[in-house]
């Protein structure tokens, strides 16, 4: 995927946050690494974005079309 760098960087920060004891912070990062994980894949599966009738691009998502 072209946007893994924002997991290293995620990952990075949390392995800041351990190093110095902020533990709250660490455990923030981690759980916000698994969300650009989920959110990454779930956009990855997404349809190519088409062209609508109504000038608006949209792109399918879960079965429905989403402006984007």
């Amino acid at each position: 995927m072209k946007n893994d760098w924002i997991i290293d960087v995620l990952s990075d920060l949390r392995t800041f946050a351990v190093t110095n004891g902020m533990v709250q912070l660490a455990d923030q990062l981690d759980h916000s690494r698994l969300i650009a994980m989920m959110e990454m894949a779930s956009l990855a599966k997404e349809a190519p974005v088409s062209g609508g009738s109504d000038g608006i691009k949209h792109r399918a998502y879960s079965g429905r079309a989403r402006a984007i």
